[in-house]
C-alpha cells in the first residue's frame, strides 16, 4: 500500500490506556444561501471522533473533493451529510482509513478479560435528510480507497420524502473487524444460545452469514457497505469492483 511506505507509526505498539482525542478532525459547514467548494487533499487525520466532517445544510450548494488522505484512528472517518434544502457533490478517492480509536476508548471501560480487537466504528459516512420536508441531495463518488479495521466500511443514510442521494461506489479495499470482541464469552454459553434459537441461526444462514464461530474466530466487521432509505427517501447506489473481507454482510 503507497500509504504505509514510509509512515512511523509508533503508538500503534504502544498506545495508551486513555487516548486524546478530538472532536473533528476537519470541519466544513455550509447554510444558507452560501456556495463553498472544499478541497481536502494529502493531510493525515488522527484520533478525532470525525476525521471529516461536512455538515450542508438549509439551501447550501457544496463540492468536496477529498483525495489521498491518510485518516488514522477516528471513530468515523469521513461523514458528509445534506440537510434540509442543501445539495452536496462529492468525490473521495485514494484515501486510506485505518481503525482503532474506538477500540482504545472501549477497553478501558470493558470487564476485566473482555478486550475489544483493533477497530472504528465506519469509515465513510454519507447522508442526506430532509427533516422539514424541504429537498436535500447529494450525489458523489467514493473510489480507490482503502478501508480496514471497521465495523462497518462506508454506510449510507437517506431520509425523509424529498431526501436523494446517488452515489458511485466502486474499486474500493475494505476489510472489517470487531466481533472478535465476543471471543470472551464462554464458548458453552454461544452454543446454547444458538441451540435454543434455531430460527436465528437457519436466518443467518439464508443471508449468507458464516457461522458465528468463524465471525467471532476471525474477527469480522458487521458490514462492508451498509445502506439506509428510510420516510419515503430515494437511493441509487451503484457499487461495482469493490473487495470486501471479514465481514457478516459484504453489502
Amino acid at each position: 500500500n503507497p500509504f504505509l511506505s514510509g509512515l512511523s507509526l509508533p503508538w500503534l505498539s504502544a498506545a495508551p490506556q486513555l487516548p486524546e482525542f478530538g472532536g473533528v478532525g476537519i470541519l466544513g459547514l455550509t447554510g444558507g444561501d452560501m456556495t463553498a467548494t472544499y478541497a481536502i487533499e494529502n493531510n493525515f487525520v488522527v484520533d478525532n471522533i470525525v476525521g471529516l466532517a461536512g455538515i450542508e445544510f438549509l439551501g447550501a450548494n457544496a463540492t468536496y473533493s477529498v483525495l489521498d488522505n491518510v485518516f488514522f484512528d477516528n471513530a468515523i472517518g469521513t461523514a458528509l451529510i445534506a440537510i434540509d434544502g442543501a445539495v452536496l457533490d462529492f468525490t473521495i478517492e485514494r484515501n486510506l482509513y485505518w481503525g482503532g480509536l474506538l477500540s482504545e476508548l472501549v477497553n478501558p471501560f470493558l470487564p476485566a478479560g473482555v478486550t475489544m480487537p483493533y477497530t472504528d466504528l465506519m469509515g465513510i459516512f454519507v447522508g442526506s435528510f430532509s427533516l422539514g420536508g424541504t429537498p436535500s441531495a447529494v450525489t458523489g463518488t467514493i473510489a480507490d480507497n482503502w478501508i480496514y479495521d471497521h465495523l462497518i466500511g462506508i454506510g449510507t443514510l437517506a431520509a425523509g420524502p424529498n431526501a436523494t442521494l446517488d452515489l458511485t461506489i466502486d474499486y474500493n479495499e475494505l476489510s472489517g473487524s470487531g466481533l472478535g470482541v465476543l471471543s470472551s464469552i464462554p464458548a458453552g454459553d454461544i452454543a446454547t444460545f444458538l441451540a435454543a434459537n434455531p430460527g436465528l441461526v437457519g436466518a443467518l444462514g439464508a443471508l449468507g452469514i458464516p457461522p458465528v464461530a468463524v465471525l467471532i474466530s476471525d474477527n469480522y466487521g458487521l458490514a462492508g457497505i451498509a445502506s439506509g432509505s428510510i420516510f419515503g427517501a430515494q437511493t441509487t447506489l451503484t457499487i461495482t469492483d469493490n473487495a470486501l473481507d471479514y465481514f457478516a454482510l459484504s453489502a
